[in-house]
């Protein structure tokens, strides 16, 4: 609810008395931190969450955004593997490794954890924009056009909207549909101009 201060004293009022419970409670204490950006304090709550057990849900991946966020892409992902590895098919880690692999030029990787990531959870508006968009970098159009509209659909954040209409734009270009691609990109352009289109 955006309290993150009311929620480090309730925590602090909890008393676990076992280890699974102290475990929740140091995770808990890490989620707090992330929420206030300060994710170089995070670490250490989450290693002994992790300590206390190893196979705790979302404890890995967490761990995995803390690591990102001070600079350690390769702990970072190292997490996200164990999150992978504990909790099946958790749709934020397979996005942060695409994320990650995107960042260091591996295509086949970046395309694999997207994919995988939408089958985890169809939902995923923004899951479907960036492998629409992986899709259009491999100069694959007709792949990226039914992403690109169903990620739409879906009703991503708002400021995520323009970046739809762009790839969309984009695909009808390499379609040869130019009226399709001047729709689009004067919505895009709209939308980031704050005004939406008629």
């Amino acid at each position: 609810a955006g309290a993150p201060r009311d929620a480090s004293e309730a925590l602090s009022r909890i008393d676990a008395r076992d280890d699974g419970a102290r475990a929740v409670v140091h995770q808990m204490e890490a989620r707090v931190l992330l929420a206030e950006q300060r994710p170089e304090d995070a670490v250490e709550p989450l290693r002994k969450a992790i300590e206390l057990d190893p196979d705790l849900a979302e404890s890995h991946y967490h761990m995995g955004v803390a690591l990102e966020a001070t600079g350690d892409p390769a702990g970072a992902a190292e997490a996200y593997e164990r999150e992978l590895s504990t909790s099946g098919d958790h749709y934020q880690a397979h996005f942060s490794l695409a994320k990650l692999a995107g960042a260091a030029g591996d295509a086949e990787s970046l395309v694999a954890h997207l994919e995988r990531a939408i089958a985890a959870e169809p939902g995923f508006a923004v899951g479907h924009l960036y492998l629409a968009n992986a899709y259009l970098d491999q100069g694959e159009p007709n792949r990226a056009l039914p992403l690109a509209q169903r990620g739409l659909e879906l009703g991503p954040d708002p400021e995520l909207e323009p970046f739809g209409h762009f790839i969309l734009a984009d695909v009808y270009r390499l379609l040869g549909r130019p009226r399709d691609a001047s729709r689009e990109l004067a919505k895009a352009k709209a939308l980031q101009g704050g005004a939406v289109p008629q």
